[in-house]
């Protein structure tokens, strides 16, 4: 876990490098919402891959994801980012480079209703 003076940890590994945000106050502002949630609480999770695979591999249903432009100065870059199971999926011509995990709905509980 991160010192107070840190918000997020890097891990690199042999196939993807992984970042892990955490909270560093309870009162955390993330995805626009403040969140009510105890310090060291996992924000986030990011997955930068080493060896991207096709799109079509992942098995993951994207109806219902948010496609947007991932990278403006590359092309065919794009996210599917998709709130509803908390992951956004960053593309470059079909093959996933990046992975984003995120809170879903169910965690909507934790969003502070009038402040903290």
């Amino acid at each position: 876990m991160p010192t107070c003076k840190t918000s997020h940890e890097v891990y690199d590994l042999k196939t993807e490098k992984i970042i892990i945000e955490f909270s560093t106050h309870r009162c955390q502002t993330a995805y626009k919402k403040v969140w009510d949630i105890p310090i060291g609480t996992v924000i986030s999770v990011v997955r930068i891959l080493k060896n991207p695979f096709l799109l079509n591999q992942a098995g993951i249903d994207l109806k219902g994801c948010e496609l947007s432009k991932w990278m403006s100065d590359i092309p065919n870059s794009f996210t599917y980012a998709c709130g509803n199971i908390g992951l956004s999926i960053s593309v470059q011509n079909d093959l996933v480079h990046q992975l984003m995990y995120y809170p879903t709905p169910s965690d909507s509980t934790l969003i502070c209703k009038k402040g903290c």
